[in-house]
């Protein structure tokens, strides 16, 4: 993946073809070494859960859709190159498809940025 950022504004390009996310997203949120997990819990809502040592899990985040936007699917990926796992979803509404981010902020909680558009191979902000 190649990400880039100009002006604020970030713009990914997938180097390899993904044919789907799902509703289940695994990474590390923390970087403590442990697949945490990213959850569509409700058409407008993501949970962000971190593994505890114990195996067991810990909310961490609840990430809201603007705008009552459905989410339908989920997935975690670098983004702006900070080596932190960032999270993306995807939906759509009668006016098209759409994409949210938001930015890890490295201890397993994010902010959001502003939806980006899909064009081709290519989501811009």
């Amino acid at each position: 993946m190649k990400a880039s950022s100009h002006s604020g504004r970030f713009a990914v390009e997938a180097l390899e073809p993904r044919s789907m996310m799902s509703t289940v997203a695994e990474a590390d949120f923390n970087n403590d070494g442990r697949l945490d997990k990213a959850v569509v819990t409700s058409p407008t809502t993501i949970t962000v859960s971190l593994r505890n040592v114990d195996g067991s899990y810990t909310v961490s985040a609840v990430l809201t859709a603007p705008k009552s936007q459905p989410i339908t699917d989920v997935d975690a990926r670098h983004i702006n190159d900070d080596g932190k796992m960032d999270i993306i979803a995807s939906g759509s509404k009668n006016s098209g498809n759409y994409s949210l981010m938001w930015v890890n902020k490295g201890d397993g909680t994010f902010s959001y940025v502003e939806p980006f558009r899909w064009k081709h191979t290519k989501w811009f902000v």
